[in-house]
């Protein structure tokens, strides 16, 4: 991290010649930061609390890091790791290459990393013009070996994948792939089919795929969970959310166990959202406020999301 807030709320970029036992915080989650200087002589700030425990991640990091930029080498591309980007430096990208005027960034992310700060590099990446290639470490895997939550944050969008997260096994020095992320409700776990791709593989078909935004409507899906009977459960609860629905739905002279079929969750969902009961929620509004619900109008619903790594759906210009 390379900016923080000091004491008087002004936010500062990391320098060599700041005070190192000043009293820094994070400008996104307002916790204690300190000034370090990496081996390299590159100043930065880190969490206080997660210095011990991020020693592991780091090591985990700059392994797999140098394994990424050899493995490039050893393709004949001239790859270069650490390489600062842009003319304040605001980027440092893991392995940078050129191929002919595209310009290309692989990142191997192994300690956690909050939405905000992956949206801000995200950014910053865009407006530099370069493509960046995201691969989670170990650190992103349950003990049940499964992606944890904060992984979603780094789903990704192809043609051929569909949605899809990418692992850099530095063990195998290989990708590991987990495509077609999908819901199939009422389960909360993420379905996925799994390939392992040596690393040029990998790369070339992200290149490929690397234009195509979402869809705009998905393709109809038959209706297999009525979350009536789940919405009925939840009413016992005095502290749901649920009630504030179940009110606006008295308000028109309806109630929330009584849906119309239009807002049945179909057999799949995208995995654009924490959990699906979102999804019924923004049908559910929907409803209420325009009193239909087509497949069209669910399909913008279900596609909605804030996730960085996410393109923007396809937009189709009428033909006049």
């Amino acid at each position: 991290m390379y900016a923080a807030l000091q004491a008087d709320n002004r936010l500062i970029n990391a320098q060599r010649d700041l005070p190192r036992q000043a009293n820094y915080r994070c400008p996104n989650c307002q916790q204690p930061v300190q000034l370090v200087i990496s081996g390299r002589g590159r100043p930065f700030f880190r969490h206080v609390a997660a210095f011990e425990t991020n020693y592991a991640e780091s090591q985990l990091h700059e392994q797999g890091k140098l394994q990424l930029y050899q493995e490039m080498q050893q393709l004949g591309v001239a790859a270069q790791t650490e390489v600062i980007l842009g003319s304040d430096q605001e980027r440092r990208a893991d392995v940078y290459w050129q191929h002919g005027r595209q310009k290309w960034a692989l990142e191997f992310q192994c300690a956690p990393l909050s939405l905000v700060e992956l949206t801000q590099r995200h950014v910053s990446y865009q407006s530099l013009q370069v493509n960046e290639i995201w691969l989670l470490g170990a650190t992103y895997w349950s003990a049940g070996q499964v992606p944890v939550k904060a992984a979603r944050h780094y789903i990704s969008y192809g043609q051929y994948w569909g949605y899809y997260l990418a692992y850099w096994q530095p063990q195998r020095r290989q990708v590991c792939l987990l495509k077609h992320l999908q819901y199939r409700p009422p389960a909360s776990q993420l379905y996925y089919q799994l390939a392992w791709l040596p690393l040029a593989e990998f790369i070339q078909l992200v290149a490929r795929q690397r234009v195509v935004g979402l869809p705009r409507v998905l393709r109809p899906q038959s209706l297999s969970f009525d979350p009536r009977l789940w919405l009925f459960e939840q009413l016992h609860w005095p502290t749901t959310r649920w009630w504030h629905w179940q009110d606006r739905c008295y308000q028109q002279g309806l109630r929330l166990t009584d849906l119309p079929r239009c807002l049945w969750l179909p057999q799949v969902l995208p995995p654009s959202t924490k959990q699906w009961s979102v999804l019924l929620e923004r049908q559910i509004a929907w409803y209420l406020q325009y009193h239909e619900l087509n497949w069209s109008q669910r399909s913008r619903l279900y596609l909605q999301s804030q996730w960085p790594l996410l393109p923007k759906p396809i937009q189709k210009h009428a033909v006049k």
